[in-house]
């Protein structure tokens, strides 16, 4: 909200400077982010009065201007042709630099001397409406010789005001304005508004069709108006707020707008079919083109205007240009309305329309107010654009705005802020601010300091006051926040901790950082043709998802079911960039629907994890190691050893998106936690990856119930251990997990820590068998083991193996 500071005050006296005035203002909670100069023209350029116009001797299209500047008469050359002597001009002398930059100078055009110029809109950059093109004639109150910025008010500052959502009363200048009032003491000034009526009714017929998305419907007819350009002071205001002038009908549309806060709108009457106004809802297929020259295809969600055979404006968001002013407008139907926040927001969005008056309907304007801001409006018209008023106006209120009545103890005040405020104060402060503030009894009289209870009346301007605390904040705000005095909390003090889950997920978190991992952060939506894309069965849960009514885009119509798609899009967008080696993690939340109707999505916390490219590289790619699935198995180990988590063991599995015979599952004490493997070659080749992508995915709900962050505590050992290296040949069908699972069931009490430390098959092992190599070690924790005591171990280990998997000791 632009609020410029000289128009402010037409509304309320102000002795403050523009910046004690942003202060006071953020102090009270109305937050001014920052002070602009509007245009910012140069002190040394003047108004002039022209005194006498001649030919140029040497050129037809030029002339010769004896202007007046106060101290001195200047001729200037000039091109312009809609000056008459004793026009007031804006004259740029030799010296004064034009908004642009450019210094002016005394300079020779056709022969003849020029001492200045004589600018027009455009030239002091100002984006001004004018019945003739040509140089800006000043019709404000001046005289030869002062400084255009105090004529015309510019290099005025404005203040750009950061509204919170709930203070749709600021959105005017008359709420700006009774603010101020509240925190200076002053009294804000309302104009008035006389009409002058010609005493004919108005020749429309208006008709609400639904009521609950229009709650109050008021128009006024004014006719044989003259459409033009609005008197210089107007435009300039407008400029300032940061509104572009049309014309005298439409700027007054918008001043008012600007003033109380209530947008309006003005339909040529002559071309309303009937003169018959209805408010509706669209037709399934209806077609409107809006006043930017779109068409809009409606639908039944849109409330519209309509005229007695189609459409003729979206309510609230804009008009259509089948009624729109033009300058041979004669005729105005005015409409004044309150519509519904909710469904104006919905088709703003719905057609991409965000606007001033749009943006005023979404927050809620004050309905009470409608009467008062339309008969201004009809005012400035007149005034503005001549014209007849008829007698009267059309009003249909049928969801008229209730009083809201606040029972407010005086005590919550100390409850919230932490220092009392007596009643009798509380009743200045809030009186200030438009409320009533009654006694016990919920009638007028007087407050004592010391009451305990008020009954508060909230007025219709102060929609967001419902309930003692918002009255609390009120106080608070006008008090200013920065009075406040510093307490220390009184009672017991708890010293906050990370829940449970929170402290297993940081170990996770280093774990795989501490791994050369790089977390990601992506959105919680996707696009559902990935479910295809990866062949998941008809049935299966991932398919299950829940459906955005409003996407933000066509690939995120559905909330996610699975992180992988869009750990795919990190890695395809980071190939694209040249980056080669990737090692990302994500940790996020999947949704489901609801078990129970009209519940909230399901929320199921999981870790993705991708790898790919070389490990161990260096900057010249020496010493690099392509992953494999072996590389992310390890990663996975080492993040599940670092919560504690040893009882896990991988088994392999068939998942869709990954590769047939490079897939795994996770167990952890025989519960399913996750999947892990290559993925797809379809899937890869789909997406035009040029190098292997080993994927991860775990549920971490429930790895935080199998966590022990706490680790054992187990004595150094006092004895030396006895290392044993063996290699296995067995056919490929075995799995390792299964030998080692019968090594440590076999290999006794005193085998502290076997580990596979090599996979082979080559041109040693025969075709369909594959060597596997682990490192042994044993320990005895009271003496020192023997030599062929760890043979013997080692010899019933390998007739174990034997008998269950065909091993076969590799001796060589």
């Amino acid at each position: 909200m632009r609020v410029p500071y000289q128009w402010l005050k037409e509304y309320i006296s102000i002795s403050q400077t523009p910046e004690e005035l942003a202060d006071n203002l953020t102090m009270s909670g109305i937050e001014v982010g920052a002070i602009e100069c509007f245009a910012p023209v140069d002190e040394a350029i003047l108004v002039g009065q022209v005194r006498q116009r001649s030919p140029h001797p040497a050129a037809e299209n030029l002339q010769l201007v004896q202007v007046d500047c106060g101290f001195q008469r200047n001729q200037v050359v000039c091109g312009a042709w809609n000056i008459r002597e004793g026009d007031y001009v804006a004259v740029a002398l030799p010296g004064s630099r034009l908004p642009g930059g450019q210094i002016m100078e005394e300079m020779t055009i056709k022969g003849v001397v020029s001492q200045g110029m004589i600018l027009s809109a455009a030239e002091l950059e100002l984006d001004l409406t004018q019945d003739n093109p040509g140089v800006l004639i000043i019709q404000e109150k001046c005289q030869a010789g002062d400084r255009l910025i105090d004529v015309l008010f510019l290099q005025q500052p404005v203040l750009e005001l950061e509204l919170t959502p709930n203070r749709a009363d600021c959105l005017g200048l008359f709420g700006v304005a009774r603010e101020v009032a509240a925190i200076t003491g002053g009294t804000m000034i309302r104009p008035r508004v006389e009409l002058v009526e010609d005493g004919t009714a108005i020749a429309a017929a208006i008709e609400i069709e639904e009521p609950s998305l229009c709650h109050r419907y008021a128009a006024r007819e004014i006719k044989n108006v003259q459409v033009g350009p609005s008197p210089l002071n107007i435009q300039l205001k407008l400029l300032a707020a940061g509104i572009r002038p049309i014309n005298n009908i439409v700027d007054a549309t918008n001043y008012v707008m600007w003033e109380t806060g209530q947008p309006m709108h003005a339909f040529e009457m002559g071309k309303i079919k009937d003169r018959t106004v209805k408010v509706r809802r669209a037709k399934e297929g209806e077609k409107l083109v809006t006043l930017d020259g779109v068409e809009r295809k409606l639908d039944p969600d849109v409330l519209v205007i309509a005229d007695s055979s189609e459409s003729i404006g979206l309510a609230g968001v804009m008009g259509g240009e089948n009624t729109e002013i033009t300058a041979d407008t004669r005729h105005i139907l005015l409409e004044a309305a309150s519509f519904d926040p909710v469904n104006v927001r919905k088709t703003a969005r719905k057609f991409n329309l965000p606007s001033d008056a749009s943006q005023r309907f979404e927050k809620g304007i004050d309905r009470e107010g409608i009467a008062y801001a339309q008969n201004r409006a009809i005012q400035f018209m007149q005034v503005t654009a001549g014209g007849d008023v008829s007698r009267g106006m059309i009003d249909l209120y049928p969801n008229p705005w209730v009083p809201v009545e606040i029972h407010f103890k005086v005590a919550e005040v100390e409850q919230h802020l932490g220092y009392a405020v007596s009643g009798g104060e509380i009743k200045n402060i809030l009186e200030k601010l438009g409320l009533t503030v009654l006694n016990g009894q919920s009638e007028p009289g007087k407050v004592g300091q010391d009451q305990a209870e008020l009954n508060v009346q909230v007025p219709s301007f102060r929609q967001d006051i419902t309930l003692g605390v918002d009255l609390v904040e009120e106080i608070a705000r006008l008090k200013r926040y920065d009075t406040i005095p510093t307490t220390l909390p009184q009672g017991v003090i708890t010293v906050g901790r990370p829940s449970w889950q929170k402290r297993v997920l940081n170990r996770i978190t280093e774990a795989l950082v501490s791994c050369g991992l790089q977390e990601i952060i992506t959105f919680s939506f996707m696009n559902p043709r990935f479910f295809d894309a990866i062949h998941l069965e008809p049935g299966d849960y991932r398919r299950n998802a829940v459906t955005l009514k409003n996407p933000l885009t066509e690939d995120q119509e559905v909330m996610r079911t699975t992180l992988l798609p869009n750990m795919l899009k990190t890695l395809q967008y980071n190939f694209n960039r040249q980056a080669q080696n990737q090692f990302l993690f994500e940790q996020g939340a999947v949704f489901f629907p609801s078990h129970t109707s009209g519940g909230l999505p399901r929320e199921i916390e999981m870790l993705s994890v991708a790898v790919t490219g070389n490990t161990g590289a260096d900057h010249w790619q020496k010493n690099a190691r392509p992953v494999d699935f072996y590389y992310l198995k390890g990663i996975l180990e080492v993040m599940l050893r670092r919560i504690g988590v040893t009882a896990c063991s991988w088994k392999p599995a068939r998942v869709p998106f990954l590769h047939p015979t490079r897939g795994a599952k996770l167990l952890v004490a025989g519960e399913e936690l996750g999947t892990l493997g290559a993925l797809h070659p379809r899937l890869q080749d789909s997406l035009e990856f040029k190098q292997n992508i080993y994927v991860a995915e775990i549920f971490l709900e429930p790895l935080y119930k199998h966590a022990a962050l706490s680790l054992p505590f187990k004595a150094l050992p006092r004895y030396p251990a006895v290392l044993r290296d063996a290699a296995y040949i067995v056919p490929d069908s075995v799995f390792s997990a299964d030998i080692m699972s019968t090594i440590e069931e076999q290999a006794g009490e005193w085998l502290e820590k076997a580990v596979l430390f090599d996979v082979y098959q080559g041109q040693q092992v025969p075709e369909g068998q594959i060597s596997l190599a682990f490192a042994f070690t044993f320990r005895h924790p009271e003496r020192t083991l023997q030599d062929h005591e760890v043979d013997r171990i080692m010899a019933d280990l390998e007739t174990v193996l034997q008998r269950k998997y065909a091993a076969v000791l590799r001796r060589q």
